[in-house]
Parts: structure tokens; sequence; C-alpha cells
């Protein structure tokens, strides 16, 4: 008997408003501010509060929405979802539940081999709750900074079939979410987080299991080896005869391993009921058409268009994954078009792709902070595309610009990195190398190619950086090919 799982995700994000859901506290990330430092009598629970709804919080709730093809909904209504946990001030969130800001949406994945279309259930608006403190082995301290900050829960149907497809649901979540500018997306932070509700079914059956979740999860990588985990769990306690419990999960990173907090509640627990003090909202057709033209194009048009261009299927993933880099590699193209007709897209999306990531990787930052700006990324490539320079030294003056805005012509003359040895110098070189390892040169002669590299390495070296290496490599391949004939 074999089994596949059945998989739904509900993503939590953080708004990056300038203010809490229902009250004027500033929702400055917690992570930089002092504990407790944006608190107010409405955010921190106090009796006798009363709460005010942030408009653009339901703002880049409609424009996320939109992105996600969802029918809004004319009416929507908060409603207190009651439940106790220690960083929850008031004792309930004010959420949606009957009446979702949102629902009957879709969101495409992709990859090399399949199109999946995912349905969204719903989209609705929320408050987060506040965060609880560890550092203290005798006491538990509690931060509301967060309490109150503005959620967008969003809620697929459970139409993923494997942990990979769940990955690309997330990621491509993610980057819609920063082509609409609403939220900063940082994992890490907690500002986008992901639950994992997980089933298993028999294979060519429609009948689905008892599911868990997987609470809080912010990482991609945590969530893939969580829901794998978690179906081979549930496979093992199916074979056994076990009973599968509705359960609510944590994540240990560490043990590799799903950990039980709670039995799962239903509906009924959360004892819902409408927020009395708050107003229902009621969305105009005419907000809604206004908002509609402000939607940017998004991630799945972006990959076609430069998937158009040539670029390969990962890379255009890669280059469309966030707003920032796709505004930077049309930007790119546009200039070297321009410029430079050695420089394709293909070009400068392997440099980007490669040596630019690398080099933000290494210096922990991102593309929208680089000093290597599109024009000068294409003046660079420009310098090797004309032979000025090597594509060794092309890294080098890469690195140098990033640290210093500096023109790369400037840093080429101040390296004194360019080209200047000619044809004839190089041939000399080339069989001056050859003389030196004879060795070496009998064994390529023999037939040995991978010891081709190992010389080429050497003259490279001994050239000091100033040879192209595709000429040098054509010298070596005839200077090679002459004691071949000599030989003879």
């Amino acid at each position: 008997m074999s089994f596949e799982p059945v998989i739904g995700i509900e993503t939590h994000v953080e708004l990056n408003t300038k203010s809490k859901m229902f009250c004027g506290c500033s929702s400055v990330d917690s992570t930089i501010a002092q504990p407790n430092q944006f608190v107010c009598p409405i955010c921190a629970g106090f009796p006798g509060t009363l709460p005010t709804t942030n408009s653009k919080a339901i703002e880049y709730g409609i424009l996320i929405s939109l992105a996600l093809n969802c029918k809004i909904n004319r009416l929507s209504i908060f409603s207190r979802k009651n439940y106790f946990y220690p960083d929850l001030p008031k004792g309930y969130q004010i959420s949606q539940h009957s009446h979702p800001l949102a629902s009957q949406g879709s969101l495409t994945i992709q990859s090399n081999t399949m199109t999946k279309m995912i349905r969204i259930r719903s989209v609705h608006l929320e408050e987060d709750a506040g965060k609880l403190i560890h550092s203290n082995p005798e006491a538990t301290l509690i931060d509301l900074n967060r309490a109150g900050i503005p959620l967008v829960e969003i809620v697929s149907e459970p139409d993923l079939s494997n942990a990979e497809e769940a990955v690309s649901y997330a990621k491509e979540l993610r980057s819609i979410l920063s082509y609409l500018q609403v939220s900063t997306g940082h994992m890490e932070k907690g500002a986008l987080r992901f639950e994992a509700n997980v089933s298993i079914r028999q294979k060519n059956s429609r009948k689905m299991g008892v599911r868990r979740e997987i609470k809080n999860l912010n990482s991609f990588k945590a969530l893939q080896r969580s829901i794998e985990y978690e179906t081979q769990q549930q496979i093992k306690f199916h074979k056994s005869n076990q009973t599968i419990v509705q359960q609510t999960l944590a994540w240990n990173e560490t043990t590799g391993q799903t950990v039980v907090q709670r039995t799962k509640e239903n509906d009924d627990d959360y004892r819902y009921f409408p927020e009395p003090d708050l107003p229902n909202i009621l969305i105009e057709n005419k907000w809604i058409n206004e908002l509609k033209q402000t939607v940017p194009e998004l991630p799945f048009d972006k990959r076609k268009q430069f998937q158009a261009m040539g670029i390969s299927f990962d890379d255009a993933h890669l280059l469309a994954s966030k707003k920032e880099i796709a505004t930077y590699f049309d930007a790119a193209v546009k200039i070297g078009a321009n410029c430079c007709p050695k420089i394709t897209p293909n070009t400068l999306a392997n440099w980007i792709t490669t040596h630019l990531f690398r080099l933000l990787n290494e210096f922990d930052t991102t593309i929208d902070k680089t000093h290597i700006r599109p024009q000068k990324l294409v003046s660079l490539i420009t310098l090797v595309k004309t032979d000025v320079i090597n594509v060794n030294s092309a890294r080098l003056v890469l690195r140098e610009i990033h640290i210093k805005p500096t023109d790369p012509l400037i840093v080429v003359n101040q390296l004194n990195l360019q080209q200047t040895l000619s044809d004839k110098t190089l041939s000399t070189i080339v069989n001056d190398i050859l003389e030196q390892h004879p060795e070496q040169t009998q064994l390529l002669l023999e037939g040995k190619t991978s010891v081709f590299n190992w010389l080429f390495g050497q003259i490279m070296k001994s050239t000091k950086g100033k040879s192209n290496p595709k000429t040098i490599k054509n010298l070596l391949k005839s200077a090679i090919e002459n004691k071949r004939i000599k030989e003879k």
C-alpha cells in the first residue's frame, strides 16, 4: 500500500505599514527597538480601550488579494478569536473568520517539468501577537512591540503534493510580496512565516487522512524538512496501525523532528464572534479598480519576459525572484543594448547570477545597496568584451567598485590590469613554459588531456593576468600541435 502527502499552507505576512493594525503605535521592526518601546493601552489590551482599523493595511490586503487572483469580498468583518497565550495580552486576537477580505484565488507554481495552479481559499486580515523571550532561565519575559502589527494570512487549499511543491509555492508567494512592496519578507525576523497542514492518503484515493499542523516555519529549508519528516511519520503511524491525532506541532531544526505542542483546536474552541468595537469593512468597486491599476508586473510574467530573451529557466527564476533584481537586470539589458553589441542578455544574466551574486553573498548585502549600479556593470563587461582586461581581472575590479563607488576603468588603470602583451610575446611565453616542463608537455603529447589545464595555469601565472585566456588557450593548442607535427 503506497501513500502520498496532501499539503496546505497557511502564510502569515507582516505588513510594513507605519503604524499597527488597530492603534497608532509605530510598527517599526521589533528586532531593532527596545523591548516594549512601542506599546499603548490598546495594543497592550487594557480594558475599556477602543481600536480603530488601519486603512493602509486594508489597502495592502487588497493588493495581495488582487495579485493572487482573488475575489474581493464587498463585506468583510473582524471577529474575536478567543484563546489564552501569554503574549496575547487581550486574551483574544482580532482576526477575520466567516467574512474574510478575499477568497477563491490562485497562484501558479513552476519547475522545469511542470506548471501547477494552487487554489487560494482565503486572504484575511488580523493582528500579530507579542513575543516571548526565554533568555532568563528563571523567568520568561514578554515584549509587546510586535503585538498588534498588521498581518495578512493567506490560506491555500490542500493542493500541494510534496515538500518541493510547498517550497516552490512559498518562494513564489514571497516573490509576489516583494514586487508589491507590502512586506519586508524577512523570514529570519518573523515577517513571513509558514504553517504546513500535512495529511496522507492512499495513492489514487480522494479520501484524506487526519491533518497535523506544523507551526511557525521561518525558512524554506525548515518548510521542506518538516514536511518530509511529518509525511514519513504519518506513513509509519498508518503502517503500524497507530491512530493519527489532529495536533499542532513545532519543528526542531537541531534534531530534525517535529514536537507536539497541543491537540489541534477546532473553530468551536476559539468561540469566534464579531468584534463589537470595530465596524464592518465595506469595500467599494471604485477603490478596487483604482488599486488594480497599481499592481505591478508580477514574477510569473517577468520570467516569461526574460525567457523570451533567451535566458534559461533557472536564471530567469533567479532574476525574477525579487523586484529589485528584476529592475536591475532590465536596466542593465537596456544600457547594454545601447553600449556594446557583444553584451547580450545572456551575458548579463551570467554576470549577475554568478559573479555579482557571489560578491553580494560574501558581503551579506543586497543588489539595491551595492555601488555596482547597472551602468558600471555594463562598463566593466565592455572592458572584458573589448579585450582590455580578462575575466579574472574583471572580478578584482568588481570587488573594488562594490567597496568604493569608482569607475571600472579607473580601477583598471590604478591596478595596472590592462592586457598589454602582444600575441608574439605570448607565443614566446607559451613555448618557454613548455620547455620548462618537459614531462608535462610529453604527457600532453601522449594524449593526457588533463595536463592541458595545468600548463594553461602556469602560463596565466607567468603573464600576471595581462593576457587573454582565450588567446593563451589557442596559442597553447597551436604549440602542442606543432610539436606533434615535428615528432612525426
